[in-house]
């Protein structure tokens, strides 16, 4: 389990899942997602390649929602850059 995942989001993200009408497109990508199963290459592709971004921007913040609620998480870079 990740850092400030919810133990049972599978069954959050299942049930979210399954009051929704998605589109054909995403029909097989819902279906994995809810039975907890990864997503391949394949199904990477087609979610890179869909023109549907309302629909794609959803979905993740339903996975989003589902495991980690309304956290928000943060990254910090340094690049040291030396010059003379």
């Amino acid at each position: 389990m990740a850092a400030g995942e919810r133990a049972d989001w599978q069954s959050i993200l299942s049930k979210s899942l399954s009051n929704h009408n998605w589109p054909v497109e995403f029909h097989e990508i819902v279906d994995k997602l809810s039975c907890n199963k990864p997503l391949n290459l394949e199904d990477g592709i087609q979610l890179f390649n869909t023109r549907d971004l309302d629909t794609l921007g959803y979905l993740a913040n339903m996975v989003k929602t589902a495991r980690y609620s309304n956290k928000a998480f943060f990254n910090v870079n340094v690049h040291v850059n030396q010059t003379n």
